[in-house]
């Protein structure tokens, strides 16, 4: 399902999934508006509304204020006809999330859970998410799946985690955790995930760097996710940085995980990346020479990935969260490293700071549902 195109469906299909995605993708859209941003006639688009609503999938609400001729109503999507669960696997948590079907979190919950190649952890991971979805009470015929993200190469063809070195496993069975799951479940890696939660910003070819406790990458072309010969597409963690530097986790030395990750920065704040972010606003010195250094080092890394990609870059995860308060200043430092760019207008932050791992798992569901309606 991760970077699936719509092909081969009827034109009238066609016409029904791109106006009901329009619907979930923006709010408070008129019918007036769906014809002139989708380019199709009046009776097309109501014909497919009246077809969702009737599936009931979209709703006509409120009624805008006339401009000189009748009202135009919005329509909406109903948000509470389907849900998915995004989940997140860290080493040492789980982070969970309830999604509409207008892709937003609905509820989260974070608890410790250290992962371990054992029936107790896979017992426990699968009683967890047992558990949230009872405390959501989602209706069982609303609820399209579970997405997981974990930080690790996922094999789909073979069903495999084939490496997780922050997990510490290789080629460990997908079912071992879908035995305790009896819905369905899609896995991705985690940088994936969170660039997934981005998809729907991006308008062509997209870098988005994940900035978490690990670095990662994903890669768009063409607003699809690329996902490489081996899986392995967007370690941009384990690019070298500094040759003979820093050891990375991974056993080399140099890698800019080893200088960007999270971890870097919350190291200087006992632990906490939040307190970090605290202590760099109240000048503390310690923290703000860090800040100095661990942003040149990134503006070091983005500007490879300009000159190797050519295309937006899009800054999250945990770090990414922080940035929009600091974003002119590091595009000003990415531009003394890159002479082939007028400016670092390139450089964003990411639209989803909150949940994103968790978010980009479940929409990976959403998003199937929309492209699945008949």
């Amino acid at each position: 399902m991760i970077g699936a195109k719509v092909e081969n469906q009827p034109m009238k299909q066609m016409n029904k999934i791109k106006i009901f995605r329009f619907i979930c993708h923006n709010t408070d859209v008129t019918k007036q508006s769906i014809a002139y941003h989708l380019g199709m006639s009046m009776p097309t688009v109501l014909q497919n509304i009246k077809a969702l609503v009737a599936d009931g999938l979209v709703e006509e609400q409120k009624t805008l204020a006339s401009t000189g001729g009748r009202r135009a109503r919005t329509v909406s999507v109903v948000r509470d006809a389907r849900f998915a669960v995004g989940v997140e696997i860290t080493a040492r948590h789980l982070e969970t999330a309830l999604l509409d079907l207008g892709g937003f979190i609905t509820a989260s919950e974070r608890v410790s859970l250290a992962y371990q190649d054992s029936p107790e952890y896979y017992r426990a991971f699968g009683e967890h998410i047992a558990s949230f979805i009872q405390k959501q009470a989602i209706p069982t015929d609303r609820l399209l799946g579970v997405g997981i993200s974990l930080p690790g190469n996922v094999d789909t063809a073979r069903d495999l985690i084939t490496q997780s070195r922050v997990l510490r496993i290789a080629n460990v069975s997908l079912q071992k955790f879908r035995r305790h799951l009896p819905y369905e479940t899609i896995f991705c890696n985690d940088a994936n995930a969170a660039g997934l939660a981005e998809q729907k910003y991006i308008q062509k070819d997209a870098v988005f760097l994940s900035l978490a406790e690990t670095v990662g990458g994903a890669v768009f072309f063409d607003r699809q996710l690329y996902m490489g010969e081996q899986y392995k597409s967007g370690e941009i963690g384990h690019m070298i940085l500094v040759p003979d530097g820093k050891e990375c986790y991974c056993g080399k030395s140099g890698c800019m995980d080893a200088y960007c990750s999270s971890r870097v920065l919350s190291s200087l704040a006992e632990g906490s990346l939040e307190r970090f972010f605290q202590k760099l606003s109240q000048g503390d010195p310690a923290c703000t020479a860090g800040w100095e250094t661990y942003l040149r080092y990134l503006a070091i890394s983005v500007t490879n990935l300009r000159m190797a990609f050519d295309c937006p870059i899009i800054l999250g995860g945990y770090v990414g969260a922080y940035l929009s308060p600091y974003l002119s200043r590091f595009q000003e430092l990415a531009s003394l490293y890159n002479t082939f760019d007028r400016d670092s207008d390139y450089l964003s932050v990411c639209h989803a700071p909150d949940h994103a791992y968790a978010l980009g798992a479940g929409l990976q569901f959403i998003e199937g549902f929309y492209d699945s309606i008949p």
